[in-house]
């Protein structure tokens, strides 16, 4: 009935169950949804570089969330508790929801369950900016522009199920129910306008929808032919779907990002892609229209990220390893006793990082084996729920 992902690979993702617990940190967490300021005013921009990390800290569903301003000395200079939109019930695989977080216009916008999105600025100020109302039934994706102005949703809806704990090899659907897809848009501050509608049917659309998948400096961007549901690890969990297009106000597929064959694993503001390789063993660097800019091969990465220059690409998987433009081999990533997991940039000389599923702390590019402790402490789900419990969104201001 529907596509799910189930392949062999080198590390195939563990689901376990999980449980819940508390963020720990520099400043107490609040009431869903909260911040670490009250709502007013408008956005300033930060007057230091703030990395926005995203903690998945209760399998719930809907889950509860936390969004923290961390600084590189490891002062929160903001953070929101709010409850992100639930899983859809998914049968014989694990949904994996969309980014309910995004970063624009020198702020955080997040997502909650209800389908409301909420923006955090630099010093701790929150207001709800749009609605794109939702049930526990819907995958939501959305982008906001660059300037902060615009909006942009898909809803994804499954069919009603008859019954929420099925016996295994029944079909747990509505016989009358349909899978959905709906193109919103919205201005801040401003009403939801519904742009097409598509109804597929009691059957799963056999090629995945398409999903919102940010907004770079040349339009809305989405995957085709998405990824929903998993029943192992796949590269990454932000871009599930290929290809990576532009999309137009109406809906109209415009061009592909990267040139033919490219599987969008990270992209940049400017269009540099990072494509990943069939065999998730290598990867290339190209420009929005497809001129390569480098390439590497590896082992089985997982969760890549470009830095800001495009000249270096983190990633997981087999090893933690940084791949720089130019260098021979990528830099393995350690930590005495400990396991180390890359989540992304702080400039292009640093990289951050998670020190035994829970410590904070930086890795600078030219001394890899160097964990500098930001002296957080987080305390997600779990280790290897889906998507990963931790995750760097994006930079307010520049390192």
């Amino acid at each position: 009935m529907k596509r799910v992902v189930c392949v062999a690979v080198v590390m195939a993702v563990v689901i376990p169950a999980c449980g819940s617990s508390s963020v720990g940190s520099k400043s107490s967490p609040s009431p869903l949804v909260s911040s670490s300021a009250s709502a007013s005013g408008q956005s300033s921009p930060p007057t230091a570089a703030l990395m926005v990390v995203y903690v998945r800290k209760k399998n719930s569903n809907p889950p509860q969330a936390t969004v923290e301003l961390i600084d590189a000395a490891g002062k929160i200079a903001a953070n929101a508790d709010f409850s992100p939109p639930a899983n859809p019930l998914m049968v014989g695989c694990v949904p994996i929801p969309p980014p309910a977080v995004r970063v624009a216009a020198g702020a955080v916008f997040f997502a909650d369950s209800a389908g409301a999105i909420h923006k955090l600025d630099a010093n701790g100020s929150t207001a709800t900016v749009a609605n794109f109302p939702i049930t526990q039934d819907q995958f939501l994706s959305f982008a906001v522009s660059p300037d902060g102005q615009k909006l942009v949703a898909i809803v994804f809806s499954t069919p009603p199920v008859v019954n929420r704990t099925p016996a295994f090899g029944v079909d747990p659907y509505a016989p009358s129910g349909q899978w959905t897809l709906d193109l919103e848009s919205a201005i801040t501050n401003g009403p939801t306008t519904k742009v097409l509608h598509k109804d597929f049917g009691h059957n799963f659309p056999s090629t995945g929808p398409t999903l919102i998948a940010g907004w770079d400096d040349n339009g809305e961007l989405a995957t085709l032919n998405s990824v929903v549901c998993v029943q192992n690890g796949i590269p990454s969990v932000e871009y599930t779907g290929n290809p990576l297009i532009h999309l137009g106000s109406d809906g109209t597929h415009l061009d592909t990002i990267g040139g033919s064959g490219c599987q969008a694993w990270d992209e940049l503001h400017d269009g540099t892609i990072l494509c990943g390789g069939s065999d998730w063993t290598s990867f290339s660097v190209r420009t929005r229209g497809g001129s390569q800019l480098w390439a590497q091969a590896g082992s089985f990465m997982q969760e890549p990220r470009l830095s800001p220059n495009g000249g270096g690409v983190s990633l997981n998987g087999d090893k933690s390893q940084i791949f720089l433009r130019g260098g021979s081999s990528p830099a393995n990533v350690t930590a005495p006793g400990s396991t180390i997991y890359l989540l992304g940039w702080f400039g292009n000389e640093s990289v951050v990082a998670l020190k035994g599923g829970q410590k904070l702390g930086i890795v600078p590019v030219a001394s890899p084996s160097t964990f500098k402790d930001l002296g957080v402490s987080v305390q997600p789900a779990c280790t290897a729920c889906l998507p990963f419990p931790v995750s760097l969104i994006g930079m307010l201001g520049n390192p």
